[in-house]
Formats: structure tokens, sequence, C-alpha cells
């Protein structure tokens, strides 16, 4: 059996969990004792992921992900 690399849409990947964690935002705040932000905070951190991932849309999936490292710093 031959061995074949599958290509991964990562901005497709991200944008799916993006939009479940967005469904879950009030939930994962609800469960922040301390500043009721966590939903808002990930929420956030997933878009700016998303994003990357479409501006580097055909890139190598690991420059993607140093894009997006950056991105986030």
């Amino acid at each position: 059996m031959a061995n074949q690399s599958k290509s991964i849409d990562l901005a497709q990947l991200f944008q799916s969990v993006t939009g479940t964690l967005a469904d879950n935002r009030q939930q994962l705040n609800d469960a922040d004792d301390n500043n009721h932000d966590h939903g808002d905070n990930m929420v956030d951190t997933f878009e700016v992921i998303t994003q990357a991932m479409r501006e580097r849309k055909g890139a190598d999936p690991a420059d993607q992900l140093e894009y997006a490292a950056r991105m986030l710093r």
C-alpha cells in the first residue's frame, strides 16, 4: 500500500474549532471563576489563528502554524 500524504486545510479546521468555541463562549466564561472572560479569550485567540491560516493558505502546515504563533505574540 502506497503512503499517501493528505493535505490538511488548517484554515477550515481552526474555523470549525472557532465556531464551536463561539457556540460555547458563555459556558466557558461562566466556568472562569476569576474574571469570567476565558471563553472570550479563547474565541479571540482562535480567530487570530484562523486568520493566520487563511493568510498563509497553501503554505506548509508548519509554516502556517509558525506564522500564527508570531501573530499571537
